[in-house]
C-alpha cells in the first residue's frame, strides 16, 4: 500500500489548509455544558482528546444561535459574546492537538421551531438569517476556522428544504431559497477565506422525503451557487413531527464498512465542491480505499472517534489491530439525545472522563505491543494487562486484582488506566467485541488445563503468537 495515501495528504479548502482528509464528526449532544449552555472543562477535554488522535478536522457538536426562552437541555449555546472567551478556550484545546476546529450551529432546538413552515412569520424569518450571521460572527472571534451549517435531521433549515415540512405558499416554497439565503449573509460576515460547511440529507428515509436523485440534480447545485465550499452529506429525516417517531439515519452495526461509496460516487460526478462523506467507517481499509478511489473528498467520522480516538493515528501507522471498533449499538445517541444523559461508549469507558486522564502519550515514548487476553473471563484471567512492560497497564499476574487499561497508544481502549472494576460490567461489550478473545480453558490459577485447550493459540490470522507485552518485529 502506498506510504502516503491520499486521505492522509493535507487539503486546502478556501483559505484553510486541513493536515489530511479525516474529520471528526459532530456527534450527539455530549452535554457537558454549564448552566448557561457553555462548554465546561470536561467538553473541553474531550474536544483535545479527539483532536489528539490525528483527524484534520474536528467539528464541536451543534450549538443554537439565537437566545430562546427555553433552551433545550444538553444542547450547546452561543447566542451570546460573553461565551465567546470560554469557546476560545475550547478552540485552541484543539488547536494545540494540531487539528483544525469547526463549529456546527443551527438557529434553535428543533423542537422549539415550527413543524409546518406557514406558522412562520416574514419578520421571524429574517430575524432567522441574522442570527446564524451573528453566531458565525461569534464563532470566528473565537477563533473556528470553519463554519457547518445543519441543514438536516429535521432542524430548521432542513424544514425549508424538505417537502416533509415545506408548507408554505409563498417564494419560500422554493426548497433552497432559505438555506441560500443563509449562506450568502454568512459570507458577507466570514469572508472568502473561512470555509462554509452544510449539511445536507441525501436521503431522508422517509414516504415524500428528499431522495438522492432530487439532491444530486437541484438541491446541491443550488446550494454551490450559494457559496457553499463543502457538501456535508448525511442520511435521515429526523422528527417529521412531535408525535411521529425520528427516522435517524445511523447505519445499523450489521451495515458494512462503506457501504455508501458507490452512492457519495454517483453524487460527486455532478459536484464541484469537496465532498464530505460518511459510512460507518470502522475498517481502516475503508477508509483509505473511499477516499483513493475518489467516492469523497473529505471522509466523516463520527461513532468510530468515540470508540477510539486515536483511529486516524493507528491507521496511517497500520496499527490497525489495536483500534477499539465501534460495534454500532448508538448507546453514544441514546444517551444524550433521546435518554439528556452526557456522552458514553460502552467501547470506550474513558470517554467522558478524559478530565480525570494524563494526556496521552507520543508514538515515540510508546513501543508497539499486541496484546494477548490469556485468562478465564475478561477481567479477571493472568495475562490481561497490556502495553509496554514497565508501564501501568502491563501486568503478568493471576487475575486476583481488578482489570486495568493500559495507557494510550497500547492494549484495550488506547487510555490512562481506568479505576478499579471500572470495566467489570463492560468486559464482555468492550474488550470482546474490540478484537480481544480469552483462550478458553485458563485455569483461574493461570495454568492450563491437563487437555492443553489452554494453550494461546495464536491469531486468526496465521501470524505467529504474539506474548504479552511482546514487541512486534519490525
Amino acid at each position: 500500500m502506498d506510504e502516503h495515501p491520499l486521505v492522509f495528504q493535507p487539503l486546502r479548502i478556501a483559505g484553510l489548509l486541513l493536515r489530511n482528509r479525516m474529520v471528526g464528526l459532530p456527534i450527539g449532544l455530549s452535554g457537558f455544558i454549564d448552566g448557561h449552555g457553555a462548554p465546561t472543562e470536561r467538553m473541553i477535554a474531550l474536544y483535545r482528546r479527539r483532536a489528539a488522535g490525528g483527524a484534520g478536522l474536528i467539528t464541536v457538536e451543534i450549538a443554537t444561535v439565537e437566545p430562546h426562552a427555553c433552551p433545550q437541555a444538553g444542547l450547546l449555546r452561543f447566542d451570546s459574546d460573553q461565551q465567546i472567551p470560554v469557546f476560545s478556550l475550547l478552540v485552541d484545546a484543539i488547536h494545540e492537538a494540531g487539528a483544525a476546529a469547526a463549529l456546527q450551529i443551527t438557529d434553535r432546538w428543533h423542537t422549539h421551531f415550527p413543524y409546518r413552515l406557514h406558522e412562520l412569520s416574514l419578520a421571524a424569518l429574517q430575524a432567522m438569517v441574522e442570527h446564524y450571521a451573528r453566531g458565525a460572527e461569534r464563532a470566528l472571534r473565537a477563533g473556528f476556522d470553519a463554519i457547518n451549517i445543519q441543514g438536516a435531521h429535521g432542524w430548521p433549515l432542513a424544514r425549508f428544504l424538505s417537502p416533509l415540512y415545506n408548507d408554505r405558499t409563498d417564494q419560500y416554497r422554493e426548497p433552497t431559497r432559505v438555506p441560500a439565503m443563509v449562506v450568502r449573509r454568512l459570507r458577507t460576515v466570514v469572508g472568502l477565506q473561512v470555509p462554509l460547511f452544510f449539511r445536507l440529507c441525501l436521503d431522508e428515509g422517509a414516504p415524500g422525503g428528499l431522495h438522492p436523485a432530487q439532491v444530486r440534480d437541484t438541491i446541491a447545485p443550488q446550494l454551490e451557487d450559494a457559496g457553499v465550499d463543502v457538501l456535508d452529506l448525511t442520511f435521515g429525516a429526523g422528527p417529521i413531527a412531535k408525535d411521529v417517531k425520528a427516522y435517524l439515519g445511523t447505519e445499523p452495526l450489521y451495515s458494512p464498512a462503506g457501504e455508501r461509496a458507490d452512492l457519495y460516487r454517483w453524487v460527486r460526478e455532478r459536484l464541484s465542491v469537496p465532498l464530505l462523506g460518511r459510512s460507518r467507517i470502522t475498517d481502516p481499509a475503508v477508509a483509505v480505499q473511499m477516499v483513493e478511489e475518489g467516492a469523497v473528498d473529505l471522509l466523516g467520522i463520527g461513532r468510530q472517534l468515540l470508540a477510539d480516538p486515536d483511529f486516524p493515528l493507528k491507521t496511517a501507522h497500520h496499527r490497525w489491530d489495536t483500534i477499539n471498533r465501534c460495534i454500532g449499538c448508538d448507546i453514544c445517541l441514546a444517551q444524550t439525545v433521546l435518554r439528556g444523559r452526557t456522552l458514553s461508549c460502552p467501547i470506550n469507558p474513558t470517554l467522558g472522563r478524559e478530565v480525570e486522564q494524563p494526556p496521552p502519550a507520543s508514538r515515540a515514548q510508546v513501543p508497539r505491543a499486541r496484546a494477548r487476553y490469556r485468562g478465564g473471563h475478561c477481567g479477571t484471567g493472568n495475562g490481561v494487562g497490556a502495553g509496554p512492560p514497565g508501564s501501568p497497564g502491563h501486568r503478568v499476574g493471576t487475575g486476583s486484582r481488578p482489570w486495568r487499561l493500559a495507557p494510550a497508544g497500547g492494549g484495550l481502549a488506547g487510555a490512562a488506566p481506568a479505576r478499579p472494576g471500572l470495566l467489570w460490567g463492560l468486559c464482555a461489550a468492550g474488550a470482546c467485541r474490540a478484537g480481544g478473545r480469552a483462550a478458553a480453558g485458563h485455569a483461574r490459577d493461570g495454568r492450563a488445563p491437563p487437555d492443553g485447550r489452554g494453550r494461546d493459540r495464536g491469531p486468526r490470522d496465521g501470524s505467529p503468537p504474539v506474548r504479552v507485552g511482546q514487541r512486534e518485529p519490525p
